[in-house]
């Protein structure tokens, strides 16, 4: 124990499933009585000595990001490839934070203030691959509402889509955001 922190070293899992010593721990947390809700993150993979270093400041990085998102009881695994564990093992995790919010938080208040689902129809646009009749076809709406809706959009983020890199930024940052909150816990 260090700092406030616990560090564990846990062996893999024999089947080497990927998310083996996270339910393992996870299990042995729950079976604890409750005092306060901690937050897990998991470094990366072991192979050598030299490896643990690194996989303690991956996981503190993962600490320091469920602190900044201020979820209590929060998991964060850098043991599954993505693109926020690459992003978080190359920078602070205040800066992916600040980039996340950047895009996605005018769009959450812009759907609170009108009951409308911009940042959703974006997502459904972007996993459409930008294919207008395919997005429109998914969200149930006409293609004339789409476009209306991708115009706020881009007004609200003052982003052109039709600026591949910009559309980019605002892609991985709705979906940077979407993964992070499946990792509340």
């Amino acid at each position: 124990m260090r700092g406030g922190a616990i560090v564990a070293v846990v062996p893999e899992a024999p089947d080497g499933a990927a998310d083996g010593a996270e339910r393992r721990f996870e299990d042995d947390l729950e079976a604890m009585p409750p005092r306060t809700a901690l937050n897990t993150a998991v470094g990366t993979r072991c192979e050598t000595v030299a490896d643990y270093r690194d996989s303690y400041l991956s996981a503190r990085r993962g600490l320091d990001l469920l602190r900044l998102l201020g979820r209590p009881g929060g998991v964060f695994s850098f043991r599954v490839s993505s693109l926020e564990s690459m992003l978080l093992q190359s920078t602070r995790p205040e800066v992916i934070v600040k980039f996340i919010s950047r895009y996605v938080e005018p769009l959450e208040r812009y759907d609170r203030a009108h009951t409308s689902d911009l940042g959703r129809t974006l997502e459904v646009y972007f996993e459409s691959g930008g294919v207008l009749e395919e997005a429109a076809r998914r969200l149930h709406v006409h293609v004339s509402t789409l476009r209306y809706r991708l115009k706020r959009a881009a007004a609200l983020l003052e982003v052109d889509f039709k600026d591949s890199a910009a559309a980019l930024d605002v892609q991985v940052a709705l979906k940077a955001a979407r993964v992070l909150t499946v990792h509340r816990g």
